[in-house]
């Protein structure tokens, strides 16, 4: 299906993530494929969801994972929940493929079995950093492959690390814990580096490092049993954090660079006395003469970024900001690897040369 030269994003199934994605330049978008996490407390029906990712994504492959939503859910609701979204994805023409993994709920696993009998697509198993320490994985993954009617080479194996540890992360050590390591469909490793949140960044303009790519584009040059496909969380945490009445985010813009994100912290926009929403055209401004901004025609979030540079009124919010932030990150990553690995004519140029 795919190789370490391809992208792998874990996207929370939000509206700022989803524009970023219907945004994508066709070129970027065929060299990724996500991995939609649908959270708790979604608001929308599984028809609706269907039509959402059809709009945002089309028909390209797409990983979803309904586990926190239906976890969310009465168990009476959960079985149908799993089984309408794909079924309406199936009468869409999507090529949605079901994200499980080990000990999740019945009805979750009852209803990806289904899916897989009716989409003949195969399935992506999600494992954890905890899944790796159980003395029982083999077994454990043998039972799962067993159950859905699968064999290794039908099922495409995300290792999900979550939140970057800097002091374990030596890629043989995780490799060698996973069982028929080759012969799964495809094999990709994901951990996130960004911060919870930026509360302890003062106003002004910051660098935050991207420990979790770097460690990944140095080991993959290094000797692995298998080369893994990078994914991320892009400019999030792997921890979503649930909106709250009365929030004060700030006006700050999050900006992905070649070993690190530029932050433009803003205060917060409902300060007292603040000067609210009109911070995000003066960051922008100076984020654009900043060296690590890639220019105009670089991505739908770098135009965003230089219209409200040119403060003509319009200034953005929370949404729009975190739909710029991440549409620019998929893109600079997609080109990144595809600048180290993908496409030897192309290694070593400026990333807004490439394409």
């Amino acid at each position: 299906m795919f190789d370490h030269s391809h992208y792998v994003p874990i996207l929370r199934w939000k509206q700022g993530e989803q524009i970023a994605l219907r945004e994508l330049y066709p070129r970027d978008k065929a060299s990724m494929t996500p991995l939609g996490e649908v959270p708790r407390g979604y608001s929308r029906t599984t028809d609706q969801a269907a039509e959402v990712l059809a709009r945002n994504w089309g028909t390209s492959p797409i990983f979803v994972d309904l586990g926190p939503f239906l976890s969310w859910l009465v168990p009476s609701k959960r079985t149908k929940a799993l089984s309408g979204l794909f079924k309406m994805s199936r009468n869409l023409g999507l090529n949605a493929i079901p994200v499980t993994g080990i000990n999740r709920i019945r009805e979750y696993r009852d209803s990806v079995r289904q899916v897989v009998a009716e989409d003949r697509r195969g399935a992506c198993f999600r494992l954890s950093r905890k899944d790796l320490s159980s003395p029982s994985l083999d077994s454990e993954l043998e039972s799962e492959t067993s159950f859905l009617g699968l064999e290794p080479t039908s099922i495409d194996l995300v290792l999900d690390l979550q939140i970057f540890d800097e002091a374990v992360q030596n890629y043989s050590d995780f490799f060698r814990r996973i069982p028929s390591l080759h012969a799964w469909r495809t094999f990709t490793l994901v951990s996130g580096a960004f911060p919870e949140d930026l509360t302890g960044l003062s106003v002004g303009q910051h660098t935050l490092s991207r420990s979790d790519w770097m460690s990944w584009r140095d080991q993959v040059a290094g000797v692995l049993p298998r080369l893994p496909t990078y994914g991320d969380y892009a400019t999030l945490h792997p921890f979503l954090k649930p909106d709250m009445v009365g929030l004060n985010p700030s006006a700050s813009i999050r900006y992905t660079a070649d070993e690190y994100w530029v932050v433009m912290r803003g205060e917060g926009l409902r300060n007292k006395g603040g000067t609210g929403h009109a911070q995000y055209p003066a960051n922008s401004e100076l984020l654009t003469i900043r060296p690590e901004y890639c220019g105009q025609y670089f991505s739908f979030g770098d135009n965003y970024i230089y219209e409200v540079s040119l403060n003509k009124g319009k200034t953005g919010n929370p949404r729009t900001w975190v739909t710029a932030g991440v549409n620019h990150h998929l893109t600079f990553v997609t080109r990144q690897i595809k600048s180290l690995v993908g496409d030897p004519t192309q290694r070593g140029l400026p990333l807004n040369k490439l394409g």
